[in-house]
């Protein structure tokens, strides 16, 4: 999972006295294609391990430690080890609305979205459209991919087509 990965750390602007000096937090990303988000989400010993790999490889120097690790989609799929040319030939961006159905059919493959089903994303704001209305129960898990996918403070808008 992490061979295919964008991972990034980052200074969380948080400082600390320990008993050997000062300690500097840093913030983790990992930017997943939403197939291995979904493996991701649907396992939380691995995203223990996870964590735990990744405090452990910060706190290799003894004046950082990682403060948070956060997950994300990345938007250009799987990221592989290879020349410039050959990434960029692979790297074809997803689409939400494509990225929807793969993190939905990883996570549950006997709940995929509905054929109909269209999603777009504008400023922040994610548009889902339906031919027929959907009612809470099966909006929750679209729902719920979108926040994983996109992160919690996604803004998602219903509309009938």
């Amino acid at each position: 999972m992490l061979e295919t990965a964008e991972v990034t750390a980052a200074d969380a602007g948080v400082r600390w006295e320990a008993s050997h000096g000062e300690v500097r937090g840093y913030a983790v990303t990992v930017a997943l294609c939403a197939e291995d988000l979904a493996t991701l989400d649907a396992s939380p010993a691995t995203r223990d391990l996870l964590e735990r790999g990744f405090a452990v490889a910060v706190a290799t120097a003894p004046d950082r430690s990682m403060t948070a690790l956060g997950t994300r989609w990345n938007r250009r799929g799987r990221v592989t080890v290879a020349t410039y040319r050959e990434v960029a030939r692979r790297s074809v961006e997803v689409t939400l609305d494509e990225a929807l159905r793969r993190y939905r059919d990883t996570l549950d493959p006997r709940a995929a979205v509905p054929d109909e089903l269209r999603v777009d994303e504008d400023d922040g704001v994610v548009t889902v459209s339906a031919a027929a209305p959907l009612d809470r129960t099966a909006r929750q898990p679209i729902e719920s991919a979108l926040a994983s996918l996109l992160g919690p403070s996604l803004q998602v808008r219903w509309r009938p087509r």
